[in-house]
Parts: structure tokens; C-alpha cells; sequence
């Protein structure tokens, strides 16, 4: 049948629209092709009056998984992805405390810096191709950060009962490899967290970085570190970062890149043990067949099956008695057994981390020698585990070899999964710099929450681009020294001005930091170099460099010539 009224129907790539009819567009019978048979069937049904052709319209939309109850007579725009017939519905302005993808109450809200707007965890993870659904910016899954703001009046919202609910058969998959989706997010009891905020306090985290962690932390079943014992970690070319005797700074100290795996394990497990995260610590090559799990580092009392429970504490005598590097390095082998036992301990949808420290290409069990195969078996359990689980993963680097570097830097390019590749803390904070993120200084609690894998995502891309003066501001907040995030004046409502003002202040007593690049102890924020990065001006543009060099040309010729 045919619509009384006409629908805008808009090329997401192309940009064109044109107004038209839906059963007079060819393109039509393409997105019948994704309707349940019921639906199908339905839209060859002749139509015979006005309304009775909207309700049935309605009724198609609802039978195919595209608009829930509620949606008689609500046209919507609808965009043609690169591949012909997928269409993806975006919906019109909802209310404060619905998602703009699936109409219901928002789960895990999350925000994507890029351009403001916000949306369910698990809708964002499902929407391809990254193109944001309200305002088409381009963005990257793991960009996005919680937003708790909105988290905290939904969750006052439904305890007053004033939401409305909304069928989740309303969601849209954009894609047919749609991951798990995730666990509703549990809210935590308010003294446990503020218990975690406290240890992570104690750990040298700002107040603000610490609730964010914790909040992550308490809707997160498990972070798993697999250990690279392999032969190749005997080099002595790592270093490890350890504290002066007079208490005053750190300074890097020659080791082995097992040592070097060793001080990212006790770093990370120290990290989890302060938000309550349980932390299973794995070893690439084990003493014995099916003992790869070293121990699980969780409170005294803790139950873990046969898995030894320690402390922090214990952590470094459990490391020494696991014996020195071994082995190749089979990784696609141990991720499978990673997944299996998280298929029985969280559960598929869980959230869950995954810490990768290695120093090596991907080998056969048997063998040290690198092959092609290996590294696609590997690649194939990465992506697995990315869409069996709401996985974190992390890949630390604990070596400069050039080939190392670019097959993992190939590999975080070629899943569409939240995967970060860091580098040691020297290397780190070099390169952060390098991209124009001077202005906060690299401390070693900075990568110890990176090499953790936290939500805290702003931080992943600080070593791969210039933050935008958004992104800026909104990682500044994170490093204030104290604050609930009420009083921070809006950068781009309020102007600039009262934001830097604000940092300032809070500046004034905040505890001086180890920078990596520096090598010396400085505040947690630059201000000047912060003030250029929320507020650029055209000296600092590229374009300004342009014109230099021209006129510095044009004035030479004029000289010389």
C-alpha cells in the first residue's frame, strides 16, 4: 500500500534528500527484506482507507524490531548506510531521560565528548557505522565517558516512579555482528563506593578520577592479566619505575622485561584490589598443563574455586615463586581458555577486563617462530572475546622492536573493539606530549590507570591525537584536587574563562605530580598550556605555520632576487 503522507528519506552518505512516498521508492522492498516473514507478508495487504494504512504501517514497524508500542503515526528519517537495503532509524528529539536509540530509559548512560550527546552503553556499542545518531559526528566507541549526571536523575527518576518504560524489542541493530549485549548496570550500595573512592584516594588518584574509577569498577566482574613469560622476556632492555629513597620522585631503573611484566602486574592488581575488582593474574606459559592461573588477587575470605586468593601484599612473593621466562608465546591458546573460563565465572554480556603484557608476536604452542596463522587465531579470539563479553582490552607493550610495535598497532586498528596498545611510562608520556597534550602531566598513577583498562576513555587517546577543547576540559575536571563536579563552571556556555578561574584554584593545593617527560615533580595541570588547548588561537594553527613559511619564501626572493 501507499502513504497518505510523504516521508523524507535521506542518503546517510550521500548527504541528498528526497521527498517521496514510501511504497513508490525501489529502495523500500530492500528493508523489507529484513522484516520478520509476519511483517512481510503484512505490507502486501491492500489498503483501502487513510487510517487503516497508518495503523498497519505502524503495526510493521513494531512487527519488525524498528519502533516500539507508542509509535502510531511517528514518521521518522531514514539513513542508507554504504551497504544497500541496511537502513538505520534515527529518531526524533525524546525526552531528557530516554536514549535517542532505543526510546527507553537510559542504561549505563555514557557521552560522547565529540559533539554532547548521550546515549545507552549498549545502543552506542551496536551503532555502525561511528557516526554519532543525532548529529552524524564521527566518533570512537571507547571515546565515550559516563555520564553520571544523567545517570544519578534516572536512577531518582525511577525511584519516584515518573519514568515511563518503553519495550526493549524497541532497540535497532545496525549490524548483523552485533556483540553480546551488556548487563543492565547494578547502582552500588553508596558506602562501598565511597569506601573504593577512599582507597583509590589513598593510591594518589584525584577524588574525581577515583569515582569515576570506582563507579566503573563496581559494574565490572573481573579483570583478567595475562603475563608474557616467554623466553624473549629474559631481555634486559625494560625498566621499571621505582620511587627515590628520599621519597621525593621515582626514577626508571634498568630490568628485564619479565621485571618489567612483574611491576604492571602488582601495578594493576594494587589498582583493583582499591576498587574491589577481583584480579586474575594468568600466565602465558605455566609451570604445569592447566595451572596457567597464578592467583586471584580479592578481599581475605573471597571465593574463587581452586584459585589462590592474596593480597596485594603477597602478590610479589606469588610472582617470585612462579619461576623466570619459558616458553613461546601461543596467545591465541590462552585467550581461548580465557574466554572459556569467563564463559563459567561472569557469564556472556558480563563486563569484564582483559590486560595483555607482552613482548611478542603470536607463535604456535610449540614453536618460538612467529607465524601468520598464529597471529589470526589470536585476532580471532580478540574479536570473540569483544563480542561474547562487554570487554575492555589492553595490550602493554614491554618492548621498542620495531615489528612488535606495528603489528599491534595494526592489529588495534583493525578491530572494531575498545582496544588500547600502551607503552611503557617514559614512552608514554613522550608521545603525549608529542600530540599536544602537554598540559597534563603524565604521572605514573595516570598510566597505572591506563595500563588498567578503566572507562576513564579520554585518557586512552592522549598518545594518538590532540584532544579537542571539549575533551580538554572535561579531562581537566577529572584532575582537580576536589570537587563534586556541581560547581564546575560550563567552559562552553559560561566561556573559558571562569573554567581556567576555576582550575586555578583548585590548583592551589594540589599535591605535585612525577612527570614522565619532565622527569621532575610539577602540578597535575599546566595551566597556560591548558588555557591554549581549550581556547587555540591562530598563532598555535597550522595555518599560521603555513603563512610563515610562505612569507618567509616570498621575502627571500625578494631579497635575493
Amino acid at each position: 500500500g501507499c502513504l497518505a503522507q510523504p516521508t523524507t528519506l535521506a542518503l546517510g552518505n550521500q548527504g541528498q534528500q528526497t521527498t517521496n512516498k514510501i511504497a513508490h521508492d525501489p529502495l523500500h522492498t530492500h528493508r523489507h527484506h529484513h522484516h520478520p516473514p509476519h511483517a512481510q507478508a503484512d505490507t502486501n495487504t491492500p489498503t483501502h482507507t487513510h487510517a487503516h494504512t497508518q495503523s498497519r504501517h505502524a503495526a510493521v514497524l513494531r512487527g519488525s524490531g524498528i519502533c516500539g508500542p507508542g509509535t502510531d503515526g511517528l514518521w521518522r528519517r531514514l539513513y542508507r548506510r554504504s551497504r544497500p537495503g541496511i537502513y538505520r532509524v534515527v529518531p526524533q528529539p525524546t525526552m531528557a531521560s530516554e536514549c535517542a536509540i532505543c526510546l527507553s530509559q537510559y542504561t549505563d548512560p555514557v557521552v560522547l565528548p565529540a559533539c554532547g550527546h548521550s546515549f545507552c552503553r549498549a545502543c552506542l556499542r551496536a551503532v555502525r557505522p561511528c557516526l554519532c545518531p543525532v548529529c552524524r559526528q564521527a566518533f570512537r566507541y571507547h571515546d565515550a565517558i559516563p555520564n553520571f549526571a544523567l545517570r544519578d536523575s534516572t536512577t531518582t527518576a525511577s525511584a519516584t516512579g515518573r519514568l515511563r518504560g518503553r519495550n526493549q524489542s524497541s532497540r535497532v541493530v545496525t549490524t548483523t555482528d552485533r556483540p553480546a549485549a551488556a548487563r543492565p548496570i547494578v547502582q552500588p550500595d553508596v558506602a562501598d563506593l565511597d569506601a573504593a573512592v577512599e582507597r583509590l584516594v589513598a593510591l594518589g588518584l584525584s577524588p574525581p578520577l577515583a569515582r569515576v574509577v570506582a563507579a566503573d569498577a563496581a559494574n565490572t566482574s573481573r579483570r583478567v592479566v595475562l603475563l608474557d613469560n616467554s623466553g624473549s622476556t629474559a631481555g634486559f632492555d625494560g625498566q621499571v619505575l621505582v620511587r627515590q629513597s628520599s621519597g621525593s620522585g621515582y626514577k626508571m631503573k634498568a630490568a628485564t622485561r619479565w621485571d618489567e611484566i612483574k611491576a604492571l602486574a602488582q601495578g594493576v592488581a594494587a589498582l583493583s584490589y582499591a576498587a574491589g575488582v577481583p584480579c586474575e593474574l594468568r600466565l602465558l606459559n605455566p609451570a604445569f598443563s592447566g595451572e596457567d592461573v597464578l592467583c586471584v588477587v580479592d578481599r581475605p575470605g573471597a571465593q574463587h574455586g581452586r584459585f589462590n586468593v592474596v593480597s596485594p601484599a603477597e602478590l610479589g612473593a606469588v610472582l617470585k615463586a612462579a619461576g623466570g621466562p619459558r616458553g613461546a608465546t601461543p596467545l591465541a591458546e590462552r585467550l581461548q581458555d580465557i574466554r572459556q573460563s569467563l564463559n563459567e565465572t561472569v557469564g556472556r554480556g558480563g563486563r569484564v577486563c582483559l590486560v595483555i603484557a607482552t613482548d611478542g608476536l603470536p607463535t604456535p604452542s610449540t614453536s618460538g617462530v612467529p607465524t601468520e596463522r598464529a597471529s589470526r587465531n589470536m585476532v580471532a579470539e580478540l574479536r570473540t572475546l569483544g563480542t561474547t563479553f562487554d570487554a575492555r582490552l589492553v595490550v602493554r607493550l614491554c618492548t621498542d622492536e620495531t615489528p612488535v610495535v606495528e603489528f599491534w598497532n595494526e592489529v588495534d586498528q583493525e578491530l572494531e573493539l575498545p582496544l588500547d596498545v600502551i607503552d611503557d611510562f617514559v614512552s608514554e608520556g613522550r608521545e603525549v606530549g608529542q600530540h599536544g597534550n602537554g598540559w597534563i602531566a603524565y604521572s605514573p598513577v595516570v598510566h597505572m590507570v591506563r595500563e588498567a583498562g578503566s572507562s576513564t576513555q579520554l585518557l586512552d587517546v592522549l598518545d594518538e591525537r590532540r584532544l579537542r577543547p571539549c575533551e580538554a576540559a572535561a579531562l581537566a575536571e577529572l584532575f582537580l584536587v576536589d570537587g563534586d563536579g556541581d560547581d564546575v563552571p560550563d567552559w562552553q556556555h559560561q566561556g573559558g574563562q571562569p573554567f581556567l578561574r576555576f582550575v586555578e584554584a583548585r590548583l592551589r593545593g594540589a599535591d605535585l605530580v612525577f612527570d614522565a617527560s619532565t622527569r621532575r615533580l610539577v602540578p597535575p595541570i599546566d595551566l597556560a598550556r591548558l588555557r591554549r588547548a581549550i581556547h587555540p588561537s591562530f598563532f598555535d594553527s597550522a595555518v599560521f605555520v603555513v603563512v610563515a613559511v610562505l612569507l618567509f619564501l616570498a621575502f627571500c626572493k625578494v631579497l635575493f632576487f
